[in-house]
């Protein structure tokens, strides 16, 4: 109620007082009737009104402003405790940072006071609130405690850091390096964060609990405005792009899984390898000592060689970890021995996204088909804690406690195959029906696991050939095994299927899995009712299974025929032959097949259904009109008697029926050329029409550009070439000069297509109420304007504000223009290709120019071009493609090419082939680049990838470099076995 109504209501319900009292007039009814008092903000308008009877459960059902329980949240935010890193090794200080990070993101959930006092309705709610000062106090609280544990996870980065000690490794230089920029971006923030928090607290902390908030839209405004400096995610490259706080945390979290593998290997505490293939790669981290597999064991192994994505792997003496990035969406799966709490045996998974991009839908059933996986292959639902956070987009799964060190190791095995096979599935999914945040919150948080709706993602991914093929159980094998013969089911094949398909639900049911059988069952007849029908007709218990409209009427039984909602349905579902069942009684019903043809024409259309209801009903008129208009049937189906019957085709195109092959005796009667010229026009038309008046106007009026075959002497008729401009703007182009150069209707013309300026006179072109009318439609006009228009500054300046890329046509002087330049790079990221030389050489320009498009780079001068700070700079925050568009002498320069290498993020060519001919042959440049990226030395010079001494050397560093040595030497036995052997997981080069 805006913060008004609302209040005062509080205040008296806290006072006891009645929130209305009724004066003589308003008198209780005679006969005892009930009433309900409605009040509140209807669209915009406070009022009450006063309605008969008991409307409460209905009006309440319409209410939107609903109480908020902050117990909880309050609770949760009073026990905090702070923390402090301390740790000495690299492992313990990825544990800790691991763990900051997670306790950092849990303060964006949805049981939490940022989310319940700051979201659009919550903040609502609080303003309401009976209790808004005592949230208010603990918000501000919270607040500072998330600001603390903010910078005690800089403080735990830096120290991670400082672990690997003295080392010119460019991983660990550059993030110390940057180290200074993080601080300055969140010392700002912070207090900036502190800062609104208090203004926003003081609104709601007077004593009297119901006191309206003064500037409430503002106040609102501030709510959602400090949401967004806590929570928004644009998942920033560097650290002079964090505009949030969850931007520092998602770059400080990046930064130190990156890290690790440097930090250990300089540490001298942990052991990098790099291995992988075209599917699997990324960098193992070994932390036990030689000879101790610690809990990796065979399954593991396969479950990682068979993993598709990019991998980091964390391997311990009482802990293994992985880190991925599938595609667009990155997850963690850990065991523990030891879990944190004395949780004793513990694995936690999480699967991280952005829904807000493309396939959400498929995104949200992915997550619901994970844990369904897990539940399958036999995790037990009272032992899995799930949290799905929207803010964050993350899925957490822990499970515990697990009782053997086998069934850790089994059931982190099944979580691997299971992420192993994410990748894609959220483009693979049906997106019917549409999932949301909502129903996949149901489904996780319901007791009984939802079996049918996992089924249906299975047999999806089955059928959209992506297989679910590591470690289901032989009940959903057997599941698949009856699909495939579902989809491939010949009719030599219907016996042996028949019987499969009853021998297996013989087989669920003594397995007590009859619900799973028939989750089965109902997906199979959704997807295949063609095929499984006729396997499920001789088995009444199967078939009882199904509601009667789901049937096809073909099996339905006889009396399906003669009732009209299954024959509806059977039609809806699109059933070509339902005519052929349906009941004499309702075939010969008119009214009956009429509304079939409005409602379903594309059934009606199929052979077998055609060749039933237009035999019954050939003779009548009007029914074959409605046919014909619907596409319930093809004029070409029709009797020859038809088909030769003038008033029959002029009513048919009077109906807006488009009518194919017509007797050659009317094709082109005059009176049905007129009613049918918007389907063949002018250009198929008999010379005589192109000269009538009268038939070239209907003509024209339909199709403006049939104006190019109407005769000389029309082309020069205004009201023909305005009635042909009005359909079509573009037919002033077929119209004679005189009207061109008609300033009236040019006019008219451009005002609805400013486009169409291109073809008005040269003189209209310079007129300013034509031009300015056709710029005002259309900003395009301007490529059409006049020379005098081309040289005007503020027309120059309006079209690039909208179209950038249009600096390109306009006059040098216009480029060396500071504001007209400005606007165009505003508006379109190529602009700054057609600036003025001055701005290619201005740092801010070119600046911008880079974050608008890293390809610009080109275009700068040779000062930023060969400078090698500025460069090195960009390449920092921008990505290592940059180095394909600096000058020679900085593609010679080992450092800049080592440091875009670095921060390269695999898009597009790798940075190494745009190094010089000098580096890529040099064996200690190429040395350097494989540890930083393998697929460097796909770009080395030819003699270093033949060398096979030189390889051998590679192969101690990453053991994906094989795959990029000469092709002669890639199947060498001896290189072949040295790369195995660097391999912690055995994995065979593809």
């Amino acid at each position: 109620m805006g913060g008004t109504n609302d209040h005062v209501a509080i205040t008296l319900r806290q006072a006891g007082k009645p929130c209305l009292i009724a004066g003589e007039q308003y008198r209780q009814p005679q006969d005892r009737s009930t009433v309900t008092l409605v009040a509140g903000n209807f669209q915009g308008t406070e009022g009450a009104c006063i309605v008969p009877g008991d409307q409460a459960a209905e009006w309440l059902a319409c209410r939107t402003t609903l109480s908020q329980d902050y117990e909880p949240a309050l609770n949760r935010s009073k026990q905090y405790q702070p923390v402090h890193p301390s740790f000495q090794r690299p492992q313990d200080g990825f544990a800790w940072l691991s763990q900051q990070n997670d306790r950092l993101l849990n303060y964006f959930s949805t049981n939490r006071l940022f989310h319940q006092c700051l979201s659009p309705e919550q903040s609502k709610l609080l303003s309401m609130s009976g209790h808004r000062a005592e949230v208010a106090r603990q918000l501000q609280t919270e607040v500072d405690y998330f600001c603390e544990d903010a910078d005690a996870l800089l403080q735990g980065y830096q120290q991670f850091l400082n672990l690997a000690g003295e080392t010119e490794d460019t991983t660990v230089v550059d993030y110390r390096n940057e180290l200074p920029v993080l601080r300055d971006k969140l010392h700002p923030l912070t207090a900036n964060i502190k800062r609104m928090a208090a203004d926003i607290s003081s609104a709601l902390l007077d004593n009297r609990e119901t006191q309206k908030i003064s500037g409430y839209s503002e106040w609102l405004a501030q709510c959602q405005a400090l949401k967004s400096t806590l929570q928004d995610l644009n998942q920033p490259a560097d650290a002079a792009t964090i505009n949030s706080l969850h931007d520092f945390i998602f770059l400080v979290h990046k930064r130190f899984v990156d890290g690790l593998g440097p930090v250990a290997e300089h540490s001298g505490q942990g052991k990098v390898i790099g291995f992988g293939h075209k599917k699997n790669q990324g960098k193992w981290l070994d932390f036990i000592s030689t000879g101790d597999a610690g809990l990796l064991n065979p399954d593991i192994r396969d479950a990682l060689k068979a993993f598709d994505g990019e991998v980091t792997i964390l391997n311990l003496p009482t802990a293994f970890r992985l880190n991925a990035r599938l595609g667009m969406h990155v997850c963690e799966v850990g065991m523990f021995e030891q879990a944190e709490g004395g949780k004793g045996r513990k694995i936690k998974l999480t699967l991280s996204d952005n829904f807000s991009s493309g396939h959400a839908s498929g995104k949200y059933q992915r997550c619901f088909f994970l844990v369904s996986g897990l539940l399958a292959e036999g995790m037990d639902r009272n032992r899995m804690t799930l949290n799905f956070d929207r803010a964050t987009g993350k899925l957490s799964l822990d499970y515990a406690p697990i009782g053997s060190q086998e069934d850790m190791q089994r059931f982190y095995a099944l979580s691997v195959s299971l992420l192993g096979t994410m990748r894609n599935l959220d483009i693979t999914f049906n997106d019917n029906p549409k999932w949301n945040f909502e129903s996949l919150e149901t489904r996780l948080n319901q007791p009984d696991w939802d079996i049918e709706s996992f089924i249906r993602l299975i047999l999806s991914v089955r059928v959209n050939n992506k297989p679910y093929y590591h470690r289901l159980d032989k009940v959903y094998h057997k599941l698949n095994e009856l699909q495939q013969c579902i989809c491939r089911l010949t009719d030599e094949e219907l016996s042996t299927a028949n019987d499969l398909l009853f021998n297996a639900y013989q087989e669920f049911k003594e397995q007590g899995r009859e619900s799973e059988y028939r989750a089965f069952i109902r997906a199979m007849v959704d997807q295949y009712s063609d095929s499984v029908f006729p396997l499920l007709t001789p088995y009444p218990q199967l078939m009882a299974w199904l509601n009667q409209d789901e049937i096809p009427i073909r099996y339905a039984g006889s009396a399906a025929g003669d009732n009209k909602q299954l024959v509806i349905n059977a039609l809806s579902r699109g059933e070509k032959d339902t005519f052929k069942h349906i009941s004499e009684r309702l075939l010969n019903d008119r009214t009956f097949i009429l509304e079939l043809i409005e409602q379903y024409p594309q059934a009606m259309s199929g052979i077998a259904n055609i060749n039933v209801w237009l035999k019954k009903w050939s003779d009548d008129q009007e029914l074959l009109i409605a046919a014909l208009r619907k596409k319930a049937c093809g004029y070409w189906q029709l009797e020859e008697k038809w088909k030769n019957n003038k008033p029959f085709v002029l009513a048919l195109a009077a109906s807006g029926v488009c009518i194919g092959n017509v007797a050659d005796d009317i094709r082109y009667d005059r009176d049905v050329f007129m009613v049918r010229n918007s389907w063949y026009g002018l250009s198929h038309a008999p010379e005589a029409f192109k000269s009538d008046r009268e038939v070239v106007l209907a003509v024209v009026s339909s199709d403006g550009l049939d104006l190019k075959y109407a005769s000389q002497a029309l082309k020069k008729d205004r009201e023909v070439v305005l009635a042909a401009c009005r359909s079509n703007s573009y037919a002033l182009n077929y119209a004679s000069d005189e009207l061109k150069n008609d300033k009236a209707l040019v006019l008219e013309v451009v005002s609805r297509t400013g486009a169409a300026l291109e073809y008005a006179s040269e003189a209209l072109k310079n007129d300013p109420d034509v031009f300015i009318a056709a710029l005002r439609q259309d900003y395009e006009a301007f490529k059409y304007a006049g020379a005098d228009w081309k040289q005007n500054r503020e027309a120059v300046l309006a079209v690039v504000r909208q179209h950038g890329y249009y600096l390109r046509n306009v006059a040098d002087a216009f480029k060396q223009d500071a504001e007209i330049v400005s606007a165009a790079m505003e508006n379109h990221t190529f602009a700054f290709h057609f600036a003025g030389d001055r701005f290619k050489d201005n740092e801010e320009y070119v600046r911008k120019a880079i974050t608008q498009r890293t390809s610009n780079m080109e275009y700068a001068s040779d000062r930023y071009r060969g400078n090698k700070q500025f460069v090195s700079e960009v390449i920092r925050q921008h990505g290592g493609n940059i180095l394909e568009y600096v000058n020679d002498e900085l593609k010679n320069d080992p450092q800049v090419v080592l440091t875009a290498l670095k921060h390269w993020d695999g898009r597009g060519k790798c940075p190494m082939e745009y190094a010089s001919q000098d580096l890529r042959k040099t064996p200690d440049f190429v040395t350097a680049a494989v540890k930083i990226k393998p697929e460097a030395f796909k770009s080395s010079s030819y003699d270093l990838r033949s060398d096979i001494n030189f390889i051998k050397q590679l192969l101690d560093i990453d053991n994906r470099v094989l795959q990029y040595a000469d092709y002669d030497l890639r199947d060498n036995k001896e290189l072949l076995r040295l790369r195995d052997m660097k391999n912690p997981l055995g994995i065979a080069l593809e």
